[in-house]
């Protein structure tokens, strides 16, 4: 049995690792299975976002060849603001250059050509990368699913929920990077170089100003060694320009410590909240006793992190390190040590800088700090962030009564304000009534959902769902059309489109790791030429495309989709889910429509609306009748919002209704489709009657 080598010394702390290359790497890894991972940057000579300098520190970290990596200058309004100086590991090319798939989604990412794949987003992208190189370097996948000195941690798990459903991933991929670029434009202006860094917005982040600041001198944090009291969230703010010029005696100027960096203190002072915590604990030397002894729980609430998840390092630890000494860099020229607002991510750094191989890791990645003049004098000042760790289930962060929507009374009193304003629900049959059905013994094995994993008492109804999505797509999708399947899960709605419309390409989009490889799978199993995958959030997806299909995009995402389609000029066919998750994010608010919004009704309604809408069930009820009013009105405001945008809609139900329990169809056209407009004509004419009815 095949289990490669061992690079730790024999007697070596079971939770230690080496970072950077191992030896006999040369020979057992290869061109990576053809894994191609491409990485942002804006100059030639090493001048890369923050998440491209994270993303080279964890890939070097981890042993990934150079020749697997590929800078890519990247031009337009992306990437603007001054960037990190690294060493980059080859030469850059254009982003002309790029392969079109890798063309067609947000940088970093990761290309697999023999598996039509690609992964965006700094944490997948390093997560594939690694367990790459863990499975060639360990072929026994039984042997190095265990290793302890894998980077991805237990089970393989480090950062492996996308940052959209984890706040954790969010912390690592998103919020760091971002309070960095913030924090450097603070202390030196937005194009000044920062030793091995400098300053910068990637995607358009601007400072905020922090309420409820509280302001401390760098005496009295060392003083305190504390992170701030609870309160609410604050971001970094760009402090005035010096009133003298740099070391001399003029008051110093406020910096505003980054909210994140405080965030990430108050998760280091937490108790260690990891599966098995008592073992952890024992094999890194604690002193708690054994489980059956009295006392463990409460000595057990005494375990902190030694790093960010635990005694283990992580990736997680070689994404935050860069940002944060990035940072620190910044501040000394300005007198200020990262010790005092922050002293447990301060002891965090120094484990991390004693793993084996991390300095050289780092001097591989970044070329030397410059010597730099002093700065103007610097006060830190606090914002107040609440004592809670980065871990979702922590207890200190509960559900307030403000988070509460099903309170009777309130769904009461939404319904009669929207039944006051006459805005009213139009719900038509579905189009294709009575000839829904597809002969699934005619199709291959694996585009049946029964394929999928799918457990026998749901396979009739997952048979309906697609049965009714498909009638829709088939006849919405014109011949040569790009079908996305959003949130595709494992595959079942777009891989059935592949196989009924084989003259259209089909992209299958979901950022989820494990139900796309199913899909992958089921993919390869059909041969189909027509198919490509795109591991990442639905945002990371650029391409162009003519078709949106989505079935059970929980939340918010039926939002979203609904915008990319409308961004794009696409129609859209999507079964909405999950209504309790709708919510405001980014520039999705409710009510979606202008219709909504006149009728008087506050945004908080609309959300108890959607609450209420999950109150939907096979029981004949009076709550299930009143689940399914709202949520026939929550979809008429989603519709109502793409007709006002130029779109010819269709609200429908699906046949039969107990195939599910959301069981509601958008069918949504530009104005200057093309495709068979009767597949919209009957419906339309059905729901204008019942609005009629209604209204008389």
């Amino acid at each position: 049995m095949a289990t490669g080598h061992d690079p730790r010394p024999a007697g070596q702390d079971r939770f230690a690792c080496r970072l950077g290359p191992h030896s006999g790497d040369a020979d057992c890894l290869g061109d990576g299975g053809g894994l191609r991972i491409y990485l942002p940057c804006v100059s030639g000579s090493g001048l890369v976002p923050a998440e491209t300098a994270a993303a080279l520190l964890a890939l070097r970290g981890a042993g990934v060849p150079a020749h697997w990596l590929q800078p890519v200058l990247v031009t337009g309004a992306q990437w603007r603001g001054a960037p990190v100086a690294v060493r980059l590991p080859r030469p850059a090319v254009a982003e002309a250059q790029l392969p079109a798939e890798v063309a067609d989604c947000r940088l970093p990412a990761a290309h697999l050509p023999a598996e039509r794949l690609c992964v965006a987003g700094l944490c997948a992208v390093v997560r594939r990368a690694v367990k790459t190189v863990d499975g060639l370097r360990w072929p026994d996948g039984g042997h190095y699913c265990r290793r302890d000195d894998s980077l991805l941690g237990f089970r393989r798990g480090t950062l492996a929920p996308p940052a959209d459903a984890s706040l954790w991933t969010r912390f690592c991929e998103r919020d760091v990077p971002e309070a960095l670029r913030a924090a450097l434009a603070a202390t030196r202006g937005p194009s000044a170089a920062v030793g091995a860094g400098t300053a910068g917005s990637v995607n358009g982040s601007e400072s905020a100003h922090v309420p409820n600041g509280c302001d401390h001198s760098a005496e009295e944090l060392a003083a305190d060694g504390k992170a701030p009291s609870a309160g609410s969230d604050g971001a970094v703010v760009t402090p005035p320009p010096a009133s003298a010029d740099a070391g001399g005696c003029s008051d110093p100027v406020k910096f505003t410590v980054p909210a994140e960096l405080l965030q990430f203190e108050h998760h280091m002072h937490q108790p260690l909240r990891v599966h098995n915590v008592w073992k952890q604990d024992q094999a890194s030397g604690g002193t708690v006793r054994a489980w059956g002894s009295g006392d463990h729980r409460t000595a057990l609430q005494c375990v902190r992190h030694t790093y960010a998840e635990g005694h283990v390092l992580t990736i997680s630890d070689l994404l935050l390190y860069p940002c944060l000494r990035l940072l620190t860099e910044a501040l000394r020229p300005h007198g200020l040590r990262l010790s005092e607002a922050a002293p447990a991510v301060s002891q965090w750094m120094a484990a991390v800088e004693a793993v084996p191989g991390l300095a050289e890791t780092w001097e591989a990645c970044f070329p030397p700090e410059q010597p730099s003049q002093p700065g103007p004098r610097l006060a830190l000042s606090l914002p107040e962030v609440a004592p809670q760790s980065l871990y979702k289930k922590d207890p200190a962060r509960y559900k307030p009564k403000s988070r509460l929507f099903t309170v009777q009374s309130e769904v009461a009193a939404a319904l009669e304000r929207l039944e006051a304003a006459r805005f009213v629900s139009r719900v038509a049959a579905h189009p294709g009534s009575g000839q829904l059905r597809l002969d699934w013994s005619a199709l291959p094995a694996a585009a049946s959902p029964a394929e999928g994993g799918l457990p026998a008492s749901r396979l009739a109804r997952k048979q309906h769902q697609l049965e009714n999505l498909t009638w829709l797509a088939v006849r919405a999708a014109r011949p040569g059309d790009t079908i996305v399947d959003f949130c595709c899960g494992g595959g079942h709605l777009g891989l059935l489109l592949a196989v009924l419309r084989p003259d259209c390409h089909v992209v299958l989009v979901e950022n989820k790791e494990e139900s796309l490889r199913r899909g992958q799978d089921r993919a390869a199993a059909l041969n189909l030429t027509n198919v490509s995958l795109y591991q990442c959030n639905m945002e990371f997806y650029r391409g162009q495309f003519q078709l949106g299909v989505a079935l059970h995009a929980c939340g918010v995402a039926t939002d979203l989709v609904a915008e990319r389609c409308l961004a794009a000029g696409a129609a859209l066919v999507c079964c909405p889910c999950c209504y309790g998750a709708v919510h405001d994010f980014g520039s999705v608010r409710y009510p979606r429509s202008a219709a909504g919004r006149r009728t008087g009704a506050a945004p908080r309604d609309w959300l108890v609306l959607g609450h209420a809408a999950d109150q939907t069930h096979a029981d004949g009820s009076e709550k299930s009748r009143q689940g399914r009013r709202c949520m026939a009105l929550v979809d008429s405001d989603r519709a109502a919002h793409l007709r006002e945008a130029g779109y010819r809609v269709l609200l429908t139900v699906a046949e039969p209704a107990d195939c599910s329990e959301k069981n509601h169809l958008l069918l949504a056209v530009p104005p200057r489709w093309d495709g068979d407009h009767a597949l919209l004509a009957a419906g339309a004419a059905a729901a204008e009657r019942a609005e009629a009815a209604a209204a008389d």
